[in-house]
């Protein structure tokens, strides 16, 4: 009767076990066909797409100096570099030249003077016709006129600083002979609030900016420091070397804040106009192709959906989304990856 139950309860054991093993297994297939994912909430938000460039930083006060008449340089007396302050004289032409004229005008003016006042006494003596008066009176005006002129060339035989400023560029050294108007020396004011950035956007970004709108702007030389700014022009013409327009931005540089001219910032610009989007984490894009993606959105049953969408531009940790998700409060932001159309998923925070 022993022999009889023992093999009994070891064969009702190993079916036992058996069907638990089966179970279990089962249960592993399950787990196995349910993909964890967490979901995020789909935000509909007004913003504005930064607009991102780069410049070259300029003095909003710069002058392009040059002698009105040529001549040849007697002496420069400033180099690049230098710091000048305001009627600070920078150079001189040689003056032979000039000074002869000057002389010879006045010799002119001295003779037309002496014949108008004898005409003056023969037009009274009736020895002189009114004509005669009036043709030597345009020829004393005449002189005059010249003598002004060359005493004005004599003056501006020099040129001198207009404001205090550093000098930018020298064209042209002593020696050297110079036309009249061609460019010696650039000028560039050392007043702190006249920094602005010169940066080209493109036209449809262009279009998106107005007068006032803000931006940040980061220097590699600053480290982690910003600079404030404010758009305050914006090009009514495109550039007809690359096509771009140009905005110019006041910077707002503080004390130890260091800028020269040249240098080169990037750009943050703030639109002040916005439109409509839905912001939703980088992580729910599964795969793209320039401005077309697609996301996983949760469906009934625990299934998933893949959504196509149009991506209008990236920020920092979320994806704008023009269109696509008007309807949807849900997309899937983790698990995204091992998902397919015939997952069934589980969410988990």
């Amino acid at each position: 009767m022993k022999n009889f139950i023992t093999p009994t309860i070891i064969i009702l054991s190993a079916w036992v076990l058996s069907a638990c093993t089966q179970n279990k297994a089962s249960e592993m297939q399950i787990d196995k066909n349910v993909v964890a994912v967490r979901l995020d909430s789909v935000k509909s938000e007004k913003v504005a797409k930064p607009v991102r460039t780069s410049g070259l930083v300029s003095s909003e006060t710069e002058s392009t100096l040059s002698f009105k008449t040529g001549g040849i340089i007697q002496r420069t007396y400033v180099k690049v570099g230098d710091r000048v302050k305001k009627d600070q004289l920078l150079a001189s032409l040689n003056l032979t030249e000039i000074q002869a004229q000057v002389v010879q005008a006045k010799n002119g003016l001295e003779k037309a003077t002496r014949d108008l006042e004898r005409f003056k006494g023969l037009l009274a003596d009736s020895a002189a016709t009114l004509e005669q008066f009036q043709n030597i009176t345009t020829v004393y005006e005449n002189a005059k006129e010249s003598y002004s002129i060359a005493s004005y060339n004599l003056t501006n035989s020099q040129i001198r600083a207009g404001f205090d400023g550093v000098v930018l560029k020298k064209w042209a050294n002593e020696g050297e002979m110079i036309s009249g108007g061609n460019p010696v020396f650039s000028l560039s004011a050392r007043n702190q609030s006249t920094w602005v950035l010169k940066a080209g956007v493109a036209d449809r970004d262009w279009a998106r900016l107005n007068i006032g709108d803000k931006a940040v702007v980061h220097f590699d030389h600053l480290g982690e420091q910003v600079i404030e700014a404010e758009v305050i022009r914006l090009a009514q013409g495109a550039d007809p070397m690359n096509g771009t327009y140009q905005a110019e931005l006041q910077l707002e540089v503080g004390k130890d804040q260091l800028l020269a001219n040249g240098l080169v910032g990037s750009v943050v610009i703030s639109p002040s106009k916005t439109h409509q989007v839905n912001l939703i984490p980088i992580e729910s894009i599964i795969e793209g192709n320039g401005s077309q993606a697609f996301v996983y959105v949760p469906a009934k049953g625990n299934t998933v959906k893949k959504q196509p969408v149009s991506v209008a531009y990236f920020t920092e940790k979320d994806v704008a989304i023009s269109t696509g998700l008007e309807h949807t409060a849900l997309v899937v932001s983790a698990g995204s990856a091992y998902l397919n159309e015939a997952s069934t998923i589980m969410v988990v925070q």
